[in-house]
């Protein structure tokens, strides 16, 4: 079902960045989710990049403009720069201005992405749906669960849950190794896992057969690859996120949300700074 962001985070249900959040610290969920003096978040530029890439790419043009908008070239170190900017503000209406050097990467991104014949039978081929929000019980927990799909995408009869990343070289980049080391930093495994086994529970959706990540670099010239997650990778994803989430019904049911053991312990060096 589609669903606007606000709804879809007020959904009293865990969801994989929430339990990433929850195995990184128990204490950091609680901040982030249940504590009531948490003042709320400004939504960062990379968050607004991020949005917007995805909505241009997954969604379409048509749904990018009615959203979205290139910021005009204002000198706001004048005043008539200010008060123009200032008017032309007043004129966007409900669209989000972006800056032209971002929204002007954001073209490019795209480009990359739909002008590879693979990549763009992923994210925009027909039988696909974007932006698709799952809830659904786990069965063994009986937890609610809940994420919000990139795409869902059918090819051959078989379908597929497609999830875009964009990239920086500075951390590897697109390539397999580069990819593959920030697969296992920042537990896309999980996701990987999380996603097929939460819509093959809904029902909604038919057997799902695997999970793609479609990437793409951030710098130029952009380069573009496609990866299908192999055996090893989902097993050790879903082996993972269920400990994390059996962890998490305990801390839940107990209403406590440890930090850091504070009693005094030995650091050693990692061992590859040895």
């Amino acid at each position: 079902m589609k669903m606007p962001d606000p709804d879809y985070r007020a959904l009293q249900a865990v969801n994989y960045s929430g339990l990433k959040l929850f195995a990184e610290c128990p204490l950091y969920y609680w901040d982030r989710y249940l504590n009531p003096d948490r003042e709320p978040e400004p939504r960062t530029p990379a968050l607004v990049i991020g949005s917007a890439t995805h909505c241009r790419i997954l969604e379409g043009l048509e749904e990018y403009a009615a959203r979205y908008i290139r910021e005009g070239v204002f000198d706001k170190r004048t005043k008539a720069g200010k008060e123009a900017h200032a008017q032309w503000l007043q004129n966007v209406g409900d669209r989000e201005p972006l800056p032209a050097d971002e929204w002007d990467l954001i073209e490019k991104l795209a480009a990359s992405v739909l002008g590879s014949p693979n990549a763009s039978a992923l994210v925009e081929g027909p039988n696909g749906y974007s932006e698709e929000v799952c809830q659904a019980i786990d069965p063994e927990t009986g937890m609610l669960l809940k994420c919000k799909v990139d795409r869902i995408q059918t090819i051959g009869g078989k379908t597929y849950v497609v999830d875009l990343k964009t990239c920086s070289r500075r951390y590897g980049g697109a390539s397999p190794n580069g990819f593959g080391k920030s697969v296992a930093n920042f537990k896309y495994h999980w996701q990987a896992a999380f996603y097929t086994d939460l819509l093959n529970a809904s029902g909604d959706w038919g057997p799902i057969e695997n999970f793609i990540f479609v990437c793409v670099e951030k710098e130029a010239p952009h380069a573009v690859a496609i990866y299908e997650c192999d055996d090893q990778l989902m097993e050790a994803g879903r082996r993972q996120y269920r400990e994390a989430l059996h962890r998490f019904g305990e801390c839940q049911d107990k209403n406590s949300w440890p930090g850091f053991d504070s009693s005094i312990t030995s650091l050693s060096l990692p061992r590859w700074a040895l």
